[in-house]
């Protein structure tokens, strides 16, 4: 992903800069975390979102997540859906 990409995309337009900072940090960032290292990554940076007021709706995600997806490669494509999944699991917690 390049560093404009999220910026520069007009499907993005409306979603708040900050928010796309945020995003933006997190793509970086999680490239260097292993498998194992994803879920605690994500726990906190959840909790930075939730420090920082950042929240996303469904539909910003989606955006977001199709647009990053775009330009990846395969494999990178295959670690979002999972960093994806790992996010979405961590905010239902347990049952």
């Amino acid at each position: 992903m390049t560093i404009d990409l999220l910026f520069n995309d007009p499907r993005l337009k409306d979603i708040d800069k900050a928010k796309l900072v945020f995003i933006q940090k997190l793509f970086f960032e999680s490239k260097q975390k292993t498998q194992k290292e994803l879920l605690p990554f994500f726990l906190s940076i959840a909790k930075m979102a939730k420090e920082m007021n950042i929240q996303f709706s469904e539909d910003e995600v989606n955006k977001i997540v199709e647009v990053i997806k775009e330009s990846s490669t395969p494999e990178e494509s295959e670690r979002i859906s999972l960093m994806l999944n790992k996010f979405k699991a961590s905010k239902k917690g347990p049952h």
